[in-house]
């Protein structure tokens, strides 16, 4: 959780660092975190799941399990989820069903 930026630079650091380490990593994120060059590079296309937009919390919630469930099907060693969506209402739900499933909740500012 935390601003955009913040947390895409996140990502891409635990994203590099788990390749770094032959770590097989999937990507939970928004389409905005998906678009960022930062992201370009890091993993592959099949480890990247897309929720949907940051700024539609109900398709994002639409859309997480099966998100969970396809990279899991992929064998991925860790997921790391984009949480650059709003708090309010739906976006509420969803982070918090995010760290409920999380072994580690990295929250950036």
């Amino acid at each position: 959780m935390g601003n955009s930026s913040a947390v895409v630079d996140k990502i891409s650091e635990l994203a590099r660092e788990c390749r770094d380490r032959n770590v097989r990593v999937g990507l939970l994120l928004t389409d905005e975190t998906a678009k960022t060059n930062e992201m370009a590079g890091y993993v592959s296309v099949e480890d990247v799941f897309l929720l949907g937009s940051r700024h539609d919390a109900s398709v994002i919630a639409s859309n997480l399990f099966a998100g969970l469930r396809y990279l899991d099907m992929e064998d991925t060693d860790v997921i790391i989820a984009d949480g650059s969506i709003g708090i309010a209402g739906i976006g509420a739900a969803v982070l918090n069903r995010l760290k409920k499933a999380a072994d580690e909740l990295i929250e950036v500012n």
